[in-house]
């Protein structure tokens, strides 16, 4: 307890000791720091500093106008179109018509080829004359004749199956194995009906030259039914000929 009071008086004592002294008493005062003047050093003058380059200035191009539709020219209205007539292509006649009979150019005529072929009475019809002979022309005679080929001419007819162009053609042969042309292939069809057998045929007839310059020829076919009777047929269709009936 003593030892309480005895503290207690002691903090007491130095409470007023403290408090009651004017302020700044018993403080030292800090000497203020001194002041010296000191010549300001030169500074280095300062670096450029890198700057980048620049870009030229690009002339801003001006806006262009926007340019007026040209005028449309003005389109002709159609005229009808004329036909013009077109001139005559000329042709080149290989000769004027020639009368084999009036020129004296018509050739004799050997018979002697109708031996080689076959004759058979049952391939006709039987119901005469008429019906085992058959008119019509040669067709192809520009590619295979000439003028020196006018006049009368016999022969015979014969399938040509090989024909690259047609293996239903008649081709027509001369009796001294020369190619005059072929059945026209119009006439194919009667051709066929005629010569149901498919027979090589004999026949005669005339080698022509037409108005127009070209070569052609009307001709008798005769099924092989006898010899006799096919020479008396051509022989006859010959004379009718030299008479202007044929």
């Amino acid at each position: 307890m003593f030892y309480v009071i005895y503290i207690a008086v002691i903090v007491f004592a130095l409470y007023l000791i403290f408090h009651d002294r004017p302020e700044g008493e018993g403080q030292r005062r800090k000497p203020q720091a001194r002041v010296s003047w000191r010549p300001e050093a030169p500074q280095a003058p300062a670096r450029p500093q890198p700057q980048a380059p620049q870009r030229p200035e690009q002339p801003v191009s001006p806006t262009p106008r926007p340019l007026e539709p040209a005028p449309r020219p003005r389109v002709a209205e159609p005229q009808p179109k004329v036909a013009q007539p077109r001139p005559a292509r000329p042709t080149r006649p290989l000769a004027p018509t020639v009368d084999p009979f009036a020129t004296g150019r018509e050739r004799s005529l050997s018979w002697g080829y109708l031996s080689s072929l076959e004759y058979d009475e049952g391939c006709g019809w039987g119901v005469g004359p008429d019906m085992d002979t058959m008119h019509t022309e040669i067709t192809g005679m520009r590619y295979h004749c000439t003028l020196a080929d006018v006049g009368p001419v016999n022969g015979f007819v014969k399938p040509e199956p090989d024909n690259p162009h047609d293996p239903d053609a008649q081709v027509v042969v001369r009796a001294d194995g020369k190619v005059l042309g072929y059945i026209p292939k119009v006439a194919l069809p009667e051709y066929g009906q005629f010569n149901r057998l498919g027979r090589t045929c004999p026949f005669a007839g005339y080698v022509k030259v037409s108005r127009q310059g070209y070569l052609w020829a009307d001709i008798l076919v005769a099924l092989p039914t006898g010899r006799s009777f096919v020479e008396s047929a051509l022989t006859s269709y010959l004379e009718q000929a030299r008479q202007g009936e044929a």
